[in-house]
C-alpha cells in the first residue's frame, strides 16, 4: 500500500470469479472495476497452465472389461413340494 492507492486480489476461474479482496483509499468505481478485469485476464496464463498439468498428470482410465455368463438352467423336478401349514403364535393347544 506504500506505493500505490490499492491493494487488489482477484480469485477465480477460467470463466468468473470468485473472491475479491481489497483494500483500498477512495479509488473511483470505474478504476476498482477496471483493477477487477485486468486481475481476471492475468490469471487466465496460470489457470490454462494448471489445467494442462492437470491433463497431463491425470491416471488414465482403464478400459472397462464386460463379463457375460451363459444362462443357468435348472433342472425341471418332477416332485412337487408339500407345503404344510406352520404353527402360529396362539393357535398352540393346551
Amino acid at each position: 500500500m506504500a506505493t500505490s492507492q490499492m491493494e487488489l486480489t482477484v480469485v477465480g476461474t477460467k470463466d468468473r470469479t470468485i473472491m475479491i479482496e481489497a483494500g483500498a483509499k477512495e479509488v473511483k468505481e470505474e478504476i476498482m472495476l477496471e483493477a477487477i478485469r485486468r486481475g481476471q485476464e492475468e490469471m487466465q496464463p496460470a489457470i490454462e497452465l494448471i489445467n494442462k498439468f492437470k491433463k497431463l498428470l491425470a491416471p488414465k482410465k482403464k478400459p472397462k472389461k464386460s463379463v457375460c455368463f451363459p444362462p443357468i438352467r435348472l433342472p425341471k423336478t418332477k416332485k412337487k413340494i408339500k407345503s404344510s401349514p406352520r404353527p402360529t403364535l396362539g393357535s398352540r393347544k393346551t
